[in-house]
């Protein structure tokens, strides 16, 4: 005699969670193209705040506005303010990458146009995937990937070799000094990407943002004082509301709204709308500025867009980047 099996338990249903492979929803790619377009509009918001701010000033305010911002953000999402005893260097070094990149990007954008500085600043993603193959070896380039370096670097190179072809628009003409700044700062940016994504690992990233803010803006305002200077009364209205674009609006709700953004998305998906950056940046520049048109200037801008595209291709890659910084 046989003993009777028990009665099978009835299936429950499947639990739904929300996966990092799930796609984006409409009101999600809304706030990634509004992202890109805010990222895009940078330079020509450094442009018009140094009308009466001088830039390294003016990066000095940005990022004191932005630590106002992160303070907030850890309170909110109760991340430590503190960093521990072993966490003080860590955040000392990426502060002074900071100060360097960044005191370099807006005196490179003061040296040139807008648009020409949207497309170099967005380098930052190729030599981020350069320094992840041959130095750290995390991320190692498939032959799609080589193919967007190269379709950059050639609209890169469009940039500089067609530089004085210019159809129309009578604003900021462009210098090879101030790209070939905003070009290394662009590199700067790529590695400071790469420490700061190695560094999460030791520090919690709301922290270590919110220290690297504070001391890369305490050293850009010491150098400002030094060598720059600045009369408040001079001060437009257009170039407060510059300010609060670059510290309050892209140094704040852009880091939040991807930090969100990509704990819930894939970061393919997520940081795919990024491809479009240098597109906004460039017509807003020539838009809203007038910066000069070269008829190669918008072939360049999207051939930097695929060749971001391409590079940012993982084949059945889900996890994001802890962090996705702009210039």
């Amino acid at each position: 005699m046989t003993t009777p099996a028990p009665p099978k338990a009835p299936a429950s249903a499947p639990v739904r969670r929300a996966g990092p492979s799930k796609p984006l929803p409409w009101r999600a790619a809304a706030v990634c193209i509004l992202l890109s377009i805010l990222w895009g509009g940078t330079p020509a918001s450094i442009r018009v705040a140094g009308d009466s701010v001088p830039p390294i000033f003016g990066a000095a305010i940005r990022f004191w506005l932005a630590s106002l911002f992160m303070l907030g953000w850890c309170v909110a999402r109760g991340e430590r303010l503190w960093p521990r005893r072993g966490e003080w260097r860590p955040c000392g070094l990426l502060g002074v990458f900071l100060f360097v990149q960044i005191a370099l990007y807006h005196t490179g954008v003061a040296a040139t146009n807008a648009s020409h500085a949207a497309l170099f600043i967005n380098t930052f993603v190729f030599w981020t995937a350069i320094i992840e193959h041959f130095v750290t070896r995390d991320d190692r380039l498939t032959g799609v990937r080589w193919a967007g370096l190269a379709v950059a670097a050639t609209g890169v190179c469009t940039v500089l070799l067609t530089a004085g072809q210019v159809a129309s628009g009578n604003g900021t003409p462009a210098t090879l000094r101030g790209d070939l700044i905003t070009a290394f700062s662009g590199f700067l940016l790529g590695a400071k990407i790469v420490a700061t994504k190695r560094t999460t690992k030791r520090v919690p990233p709301g922290t270590l943002i919110l220290w690297h803010d504070i001391l890369g803006a305490a050293m850009l305002l010491a150098l400002a004082v030094g060598i720059e200077s600045f009369d408040p009364s001079r001060l437009t209205t257009e170039a407060v509301l510059a300010l609060l674009y670059q510290g309050l609006l892209v140094g704040g709700f852009c880091f939040g709204a991807q930090t969100a953004l990509l704990e819930r998305y894939s970061a393919s998906r997520v940081t795919a709308f990024n491809a479009a950056t240098p597109v906004w940046g460039v017509a807003i520049a020539v838009l809203m500025l007038g910066d000069p048109l070269s008829p190669w200037l918008f072939v360049a801008a999207g051939a930097v867009a695929v060749g971001i595209v391409l590079i940012n291709k993982r084949p059945g890659a889900t996890v994001g980047r802890p962090l996705q910084e702009g210039g």
